[in-house]
């Protein structure tokens, strides 16, 4: 099992006399940028306990680039598990609207992992094994986060602090000897309040 297609959308807010390193490093990776400046910020930046936007908006971007890169359509996706650690909804994962969002078929199991930093591991060993265990062949999983966007005046640029955007990547077999070579998971939770 491995990584099939790549994506990244992020949100950036930052004073405009960085804007040519930041313009360059966007062309250079290939990502796709949400919003641009203080406006655009102000406009995903300031949401309301029941205003849905900034997670699903970036979700989604990541996914359709990754998607797109992977040469996938998503009618062949089995599986979307989210990982946000600003999550859009409480009850409900993410991976829901960027189902309905992307048009994914209905057969198409959705999920999320809550395990914030490490989150992306989590979900990497969950598509492994939904893959090799031949439950599914095309996953994408998803990973966002908005912090900067909860937490901060629009006035402050702190957004690429808190490191505000979201990645995707599509997973699934692989040559032998590529991909997944191997994965260890250890939990100590006495820990949980470090």
């Amino acid at each position: 099992v491995g990584f099939a297609g790549i994506g990244a959308s992020i949100l950036i807010a930052l004073h405009a006399d960085l804007r040519t390193l930041i313009d360059f490093v966007l062309a250079l990776l290939g990502l796709q940028e949400v919003g641009r400046g203080n406006a655009a910020y102000a406009k995903y930046g300031t949401l309301r306990l029941n205003t849905v936007v900034m997670d699903l908006i970036m979700e989604t971007a990541a996914a359709r680039v990754a998607l797109s890169r992977a040469g996938v359509a998503a009618s062949d996706v089995d599986f979307v598990v989210s990982a946000s650690s600003v999550p859009d909804y409480i009850n409900v994962p993410n991976a829901c609207a960027v189902h309905a969002n992307l048009g994914l078929p209905s057969r198409c199991f959705s999920t999320a992992i809550e395990s914030v930093c490490n989150g992306f591991l989590h979900q990497l060993s969950l598509a492994e094994q939904m893959i090799l265990g031949g439950k599914a062949k095309v996953g994408l999983l998803v990973q966002s986060s908005a912090w900067g966007s909860r937490l901060m005046p629009v006035e402050q640029p702190y957004s690429a602090w808190f490191g505000d955007g979201a990645t995707a990547v599509v997973v699934g077999a692989v040559e032998m000897g590529t991909g997944i070579l191997g994965t260890a998971h250890r939990t100590d939770g006495t820990l949980r309040n470090a």
